[in-house]
Protein backbone atom coordinates (compact mmCIF):
# COMPACT_ATOMS: atom_id res chain seq x y z
CA UNK A 1 0.00 0.00 0.00
CA UNK A 2 3.11 2.30 -0.27
CA UNK A 3 0.85 4.24 -3.26
CA UNK A 4 -1.36 5.62 -0.63
CA UNK A 5 1.59 7.50 1.20
CA UNK A 6 2.75 11.32 0.50
CA UNK A 7 5.77 12.87 1.95
CA UNK A 8 6.61 16.61 2.66
CA UNK A 9 10.06 18.05 2.03
CA UNK A 10 10.70 21.65 3.20
CA UNK A 11 14.00 23.49 1.85
CA UNK A 12 13.52 27.17 3.29
CA UNK A 13 10.19 28.59 2.33
CA UNK A 14 9.09 26.05 -0.35
CA UNK A 15 7.28 22.81 0.88
CA UNK A 16 7.61 19.89 -1.97
CA UNK A 17 4.72 17.09 -1.71
CA UNK A 18 5.27 13.85 -3.06
CA UNK A 19 3.58 10.52 -3.59
CA UNK A 20 -0.38 10.12 -3.47
CA UNK A 21 -2.55 13.34 -2.32
CA UNK A 22 -5.77 11.50 -1.04
CA UNK A 23 -8.18 10.22 1.44
CA UNK A 24 -5.90 7.50 2.33
CA UNK A 25 -2.69 10.15 3.35
CA UNK A 26 -4.42 13.67 3.51
CA UNK A 27 -5.51 13.31 7.42
CA UNK A 28 -1.51 12.69 8.32
CA UNK A 29 -0.73 15.63 5.62
CA UNK A 30 -3.05 17.53 7.89
CA UNK A 31 -1.09 16.57 11.10
CA UNK A 32 1.70 17.91 9.68
CA UNK A 33 1.19 21.29 9.27
CA UNK A 34 1.87 21.93 12.66
CA UNK A 35 5.26 20.90 12.47
CA UNK A 36 6.29 23.15 9.19
CA UNK A 37 8.63 26.06 8.98
CA UNK A 38 6.44 29.35 8.64
CA UNK A 39 6.19 31.20 6.05
CA UNK A 40 6.09 29.30 3.33
CA UNK A 41 5.36 30.41 0.28
CA UNK A 42 5.84 27.73 -3.06
CA UNK A 43 4.13 23.95 -2.52
CA UNK A 44 5.75 22.45 -5.03
CA UNK A 45 3.37 19.68 -6.69
CA UNK A 46 5.12 18.03 -9.41
CA UNK A 47 5.87 14.61 -7.94
CA UNK A 48 2.29 14.32 -6.86
CA UNK A 49 1.18 10.72 -8.40
CA UNK A 50 -2.18 11.16 -7.45
CA UNK A 51 -4.81 12.83 -6.30
CA UNK A 52 -8.28 12.80 -5.28
CA UNK A 53 -11.21 15.21 -3.54
CA UNK A 54 -9.62 15.43 -0.18
CA UNK A 55 -6.15 16.87 -1.81
CA UNK A 56 -8.09 20.53 -2.32
CA UNK A 57 -9.57 20.25 1.47
CA UNK A 58 -5.39 19.62 2.51
CA UNK A 59 -4.55 22.85 -0.11
CA UNK A 60 -7.34 24.91 1.12
CA UNK A 61 -5.99 24.12 4.47
CA UNK A 62 -2.04 24.76 3.79
CA UNK A 63 -3.10 28.32 2.04
CA UNK A 64 -5.02 29.30 4.85
CA UNK A 65 -1.95 27.92 6.95
CA UNK A 66 0.01 30.58 5.07
CA UNK A 67 -1.78 33.61 5.09
CA UNK A 68 -2.39 33.35 9.09
CA UNK A 69 1.39 32.97 9.03
CA UNK A 70 2.57 35.89 6.69
CA UNK A 71 2.78 34.21 3.45
CA UNK A 72 0.68 33.77 0.03
CA UNK A 73 1.80 30.53 -1.19
CA UNK A 74 1.93 29.44 -5.24
CA UNK A 75 1.02 26.13 -5.45
CA UNK A 76 3.49 24.84 -8.66
CA UNK A 77 3.51 22.52 -11.19
CA UNK A 78 0.06 20.45 -10.48
CA UNK A 79 -0.95 17.53 -12.20
CA UNK A 80 -3.21 18.11 -14.50
CA UNK A 81 -5.49 15.75 -12.77
CA UNK A 82 -5.28 18.49 -9.78
CA UNK A 83 -5.96 21.37 -11.99
CA UNK A 84 -9.21 19.64 -13.39
CA UNK A 85 -10.71 19.03 -9.94
CA UNK A 86 -9.74 22.71 -8.68
CA UNK A 87 -11.59 23.97 -11.88
CA UNK A 88 -15.09 21.22 -11.35
CA UNK A 89 -15.51 22.52 -8.07
CA UNK A 90 -14.52 25.71 -8.55
CA UNK A 91 -11.36 26.69 -6.16
CA UNK A 92 -9.98 29.37 -8.44
CA UNK A 93 -8.88 30.98 -5.40
CA UNK A 94 -6.53 28.48 -5.10
CA UNK A 95 -2.91 30.17 -6.26
CA UNK A 96 -2.22 27.91 -8.92
CA UNK A 97 1.44 29.37 -10.84
CA UNK A 98 0.34 29.53 -14.32
CA UNK A 99 0.73 26.36 -17.00
CA UNK A 100 3.36 26.64 -19.11
CA UNK A 101 3.08 26.51 -23.01
CA UNK A 102 4.10 23.29 -24.88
Amino acid sequence: MSGLQAQLNQSGDCLTVQGALTLESVPALEKALDSLGWPIRRVELGQVERADSAALAWLVALARRARENGASPIFANPPQSLRILVQLYELDFLPFEPKEAA
